[in-house]
């Protein structure tokens, strides 16, 4: 993977992922990180537009989170890794998506699933 990265950091959704029937009805919260290397090197004397664009970014994990339905985290973070490599032409990045409040009777802070594509 390139040395520079760019990371938009918990970002918050509400969606309807899940296996259990009532995830697909009631929603959940989850939170996605992302990160997308780069070669940044002549930026500081580059034009704006050569940026990556990321509010762009955010709305394509948004349009995933929200607008889609998938059975597993897993398959919710592919999606938005496909998503980013095609409208955006993303080659290098990390997808964490976290489901906080899963419903499970355990005591744990939630679940984490981290696809890379890339390098």
């Amino acid at each position: 993977m390139a040395n520079d990265v760019l990371r938009i950091c918990n970002m918050q959704f509400y969606g309807y992922h899940g296996l259990i029937p009532e995830e697909n009805t009631l929603g959940q919260r989850f939170e996605v990180d992302l990160e997308i290397f780069s070669d940044f090197r002549g930026y500081s004397r580059s034009c704006p537009e050569d940026a990556l664009k990321y509010p762009d970014a955010y709305d394509i994990v948004e349009r995933v989170v929200t607008k889609e339905v998938f059975g597993l985290v897993e398959e919710l973070a592919d999606a938005i890794a496909e998503a980013l490599q095609i409208e955006m032409g993303i080659s290098q990045l990390v997808v964490r998506v976290r489901k906080p409040h899963a419903p499970v009777a355990k005591a744990f802070g939630g679940i984490e699933v981290e696809v890379r594509r890339g390098g």
